[in-house]
């Protein structure tokens, strides 16, 4: 029962330089996620890896990672850094200094206070934060899992000799494009994406068959 109970939660990353807040996170998000504290110090250019290593569906990231003089980088840092490889996966930004970081970052809708975790600013800040957390890694994993299905079903019928719709080409652009930017690392380049990708194969399939027909009728 503990193994399927843990199976069964999202697997949340926590970065922050103070082992107090680590263990913070652990005892405040530990009944309702897989809480993994990220190894301090770390290189920013290795985080991307650790995610991947670990499974980790979101991250909380503090802001003034540099505090401890360990590293020199901030939260938005890090924030940049994993928007590189995958534009859509969900981090926030969790400080004690909130006016700095909504100064010095892009997406200021990611930034929460470290009272939400402390629970100074109220038990139910606490539980609406984990809401969020639960439903932004939800939204994105059937997002993910519905892209994947609209390209195989439209593949399939592109490929059997059957004409898209508009509408349909249209959406396997879009799920293909989602899923480019949710693995930057292994993107395919933008001229074979989409349904342009599998005419060009269609017609080379078809011009290799002519050719063939032909040097068979010599």
């Amino acid at each position: 029962m503990i193994m399927q109970d843990k199976m069964a939660k999202y697997n949340i990353g926590y970065l922050d330089e103070e082992e107090l807040w680590q263990a913070i996170a652990i005892n405040k998000l530990g009944s309702e996620f897989n809480v993994t504290v990220v190894d301090f110090p770390i290189s920013l250019d290795k985080i991307w890896q650790f995610i991947i290593d670990n499974y980790i569906d979101a991250i909380i990231v503090d802001f003034r990672l540099y505090g401890s003089g360990q590293v020199s980088y901030t939260g938005a840092d890090v924030v940049s850094e994993i928007m590189k490889h995958n534009k859509y996966f969900h981090i926030f930004i969790m400080t004690a200094f909130e006016k700095d970081a909504i100064d010095k970052s892009e997406n200021v809708l990611i930034i929460n206070g470290k009272g939400v975790l402390s629970e100074d600013k109220g038990k139910d800040a606490l539980d609406n934060f984990i809401l969020v957390l639960k439903h932004v890694i939800k939204s994105y994993k059937d997002r993910m899992e519905n892209a994947k299905a609209t390209i195989l079903e439209l593949h399939r019928k592109s490929l059997s000799g059957q004409t898209l719709s508009p509408e349909e080409d249209e959406a396997l652009f879009h799920a293909e494009l989602f899923l480019n930017e949710t693995d930057k690392d292994n993107a395919l380049p933008s001229n074979l994406n989409s349904i342009g990708y599998s005419c060009q194969l269609k017609e080379i399939i078809r011009k290799t068959d002519n050719l063939i027909s032909e040097l068979k009728n010599r």
